[in-house]
């Protein structure tokens, strides 16, 4: 767990994100969607709204590796417990890329984003756990007999 908490802390997804920490945190920080992060095709297209191509594709990265280090976090500690999915069936992201309403664009984001929220507390649950998992068997009977 402990690499695994280095590698979040310190690891870049990509080289202009930084690390998955900070990526998060970046993503989060953009609470509302600007005019400058949609595009819009015109009327009468089927996916008529969108997030711009470079945002959606710093979005994909980082709720990608958010999941993953969810995932990795959640084999150490819970076993046979159902694990905290960010975006489950990519159902928001699927919006993101395209729908031809904006109030829905709107509705996906935010869902996203609460969604991230969920995800950084499942992420420092997880560590809690895992402290207390590693913290108990230090401190055990078991552990403490010398043979």
């Amino acid at each position: 767990m402990a690499q695994l908490i280095q590698e979040y802390s310190s690891v870049g997804i990509d080289s202009q994100l930084g690390s998955t920490v900070a990526s998060i945190t970046w993503v989060l920080s953009l609470e509302e969607l600007i005019p400058d992060l949609i595009v819009d095709r015109g009327e009468g297209r089927p996916h008529r709204y969108h997030l711009a191509k470079a945002t959606m594709d710093d979005v994909c990265m980082v709720v990608t590796a958010q999941q993953t280090f969810i995932q990795q976090a959640a084999a150490l500690i819970v076993e046979g417990k159902p694990q905290f999915i960010v975006d489950p069936r990519d159902t928001l992201i699927h919006i993101l890329q395209g729908t031809s309403s904006l109030p829905q664009l709107h509705v996906a984001w935010k869902v996203l984003i609460s969604r991230m929220r969920l995800g950084v507390k499942t992420w420092e649950k997880y560590i809690a756990e895992y402290q207390l998992q590693v913290g108990a068997t230090a401190h055990s009977p078991l552990s403490t007999l010398h043979c």
